[in-house]
């Protein structure tokens, strides 16, 4: 199943030639988001599977390793960093999947979390104002950000 959800999406995946790393990285976490979204828990399908038979799953991974280690990353640090960001795709849609909708969350009745957990009840709050698409895009700018902070530190 994880592999017809994902051939639709990147059937024909390559390594990034003259695009920037970060930008071809940030284009496939969003492509890989829409492929397993297309399905209900599809998150939870393609996270569950293996290289086989789910080979593009391995074609994703093969390609992003190469796209970032072609950029000049050390072969190391690109494994760390592409399975970051693939597994911050998953786990994304996973939630995303299975979690109350906004409408719920605002109709919940935040008094008692205010007294535990004022900062999270905040964040509750204002999270009407910004879409599971903002948020998915702020999370991977900040993964792309942190392995760009990595290499200047090495």
């Amino acid at each position: 199943m994880a592999e017809a959800m994902l051939q639709k999406e990147f059937s024909t995946l390559q390594a990034r030639a003259d695009e920037p790393w970060d930008t071809w990285l940030f284009n496939v976490m969003l492509r890989l988001r829409k492929a397993m979204l297309a399905y209900p828990d599809g998150g939870r399908v393609v996270a569950g599977a293996h290289p086989y038979p789910a080979v593009t799953l391995g074609k994703i991974f093969e390609c992003t390793l190469a796209s970032l280690h072609s950029a000049g990353i050390p072969l190391g640090t690109a494994g760390t960093a592409a399975s970051t960001a693939i597994r911050f795709a998953f786990g994304y849609v996973i939630e995303e999947q299975s979690s109350p909708s906004v409408e719920e969350l605002k109709s919940l009745d935040t008094s008692q979390l205010l007294k535990r957990a004022p900062h999270t009840a905040q964040l509750l709050k204002g999270i009407g104002n910004s879409s599971d698409d903002k948020r998915f895009i702020a999370g991977s700018k900040l993964i792309i950000a942190g392995i760009e902070a990595s290499l200047k530190t090495r």
